[in-house]
């Protein structure tokens, strides 16, 4: 049995994971490579992130609660991430013109109300409006009238009081947000190599990636490969069809700049506009104003001038333009070789992040 309990050891040390490779230079590369380096703590494994994409645009990222409780996984202190991404508080959106014009709402990233003896709070908030009470829901919304009136607060634990109903995410510095999880995943061993992946080596059986070639001739193989390598899909595009959803989703443009600010809002904004939805979404001292629309009825001259407008009094700088190609890979997963973020699929974000 001693002989036996070796062997089963033996194969499953042979089976194990020891070499990871993460194709990417942006925040999704980097976040992988963080909460990896933080669940392999203590065990031999590599940890290669390859790419020499250029410095991501200076994006303000908005995240969902779901980033908090990554960001508490990986042990990150919110006071230390906040100063050194210029980060501020969410509290969720506040849509404008949608459906039609005139017609406002806030989508909250936390309930309406309590649930009472297990019914959740939107069926007795019917009942009522059934019966005549115009209240308007968001009214039932703590995170729709603290952001209302600029105010926030965090969260209590004491179930009983109505500010255990708050729920909040961040507004990052898109590439402070990186840099920070770059520092950390090489802090917990992930190694950054600046060199381009070339060509790709695979099983002839059934197409599992052995290696990959770097432009300048070195060779690396590993157990288990991270597409994050954005809509290029460096890994996976070859092996994965992309499903266009441009028939449904006709926004393939996405025109942005950003504005100096005082005391951000403690949520984001988007309004309907002909052809086009226009985002503005604030940091600390930083709001960047984003025009998401189809090429094929506004160009980007056009655009430009429209998301002047939107901004107002506020005076935009460092204008980027990129193409949006809204879809998804038909197999995100194939073999040894897991695609995430944009490698995987887009789509516009009306009411979603890509930090979740």
């Amino acid at each position: 049995s001693v002989i036996t309990g070796k062997v089963a050891q033996t194969k499953m040390e042979a089976r194990r994971i020891q070499k990871i490779i993460i194709a990417g230079n942006g925040m999704t590369a980097w976040m992988a490579a963080a909460a990896i380096g933080n669940a392999v703590q203590g065990q031999r494994v590599e940890i290669s992130v390859i790419g020499d994409e250029p410095e991501p645009a200076n994006h303000i990222e908005p995240s969902l609660p779901i980033s908090l409780a990554f960001n508490q996984r990986l042990g990150i202190d919110e006071r230390d991430l906040m100063r050194k991404t210029s980060a501020s508080f969410t509290l969720g959106t506040q849509f404008k013109d949608w459906p039609e014009p005139g017609n406002q709402y806030f989508l909250p990233i936390a309930p309406h109300g309590a649930s009472i003896e297990y019914v959740h709070f939107h069926n007795y908030a019917i009942k009522a409006r059934q019966a005549g009470d115009a209240t308007p829901f968001n009214d039932y919304s703590l995170n729709a009238v603290a952001a209302r009136h600029g105010k926030f607060a965090h969260p209590v634990m004491e179930q009983d009081s109505i500010f255990s109903t708050l729920a909040y995410g961040h507004h990052f510095n898109g590439k402070a947000y990186t840099d920070y999880m770059r520092s950390y995943a090489q802090a917990h061993g992930a190694v950054a190599i600046n060199d381009p992946i070339a060509s790709i080596q695979r099983r002839a059986d059934d197409g599992f990636i052995e290696s990959v070639t770097l432009s300048g001739g070195e060779t690396l193989g590993a157990d288990l490969f991270l597409d994050c390598s954005g809509a290029s899909a460096v890994l996976s595009g070859e092996q994965s069809a992309f499903e266009e959803w441009s028939k449904w989703l006709p926004a393939n443009r996405v025109i942005s700049a950003t504005a100096s600010s005082a005391a951000p809002d403690p949520f984001s904004g988007i309004t309907a506009l002909d052809a086009c939805w226009h985002l503005r979404v604030p940091a600390r001292n930083t709001v960047e104003h984003r025009l998401v629309y189809c090429r094929e009825y506004l160009d980007d001259d056009e655009a430009r001038n429209v998301l002047l407008s939107c901004a107002g009094d506020e005076t935009l700088s460092s204008f980027t333009v990129t193409d949006l190609r809204q879809g998804r890979r038909k197999s995100p997963w194939k073999g040894n070789c897991i695609a995430l973020g944009a490698a995987a699929g887009a789509i516009e974000p009306l009411g979603g992040t890509r930090l979740a």
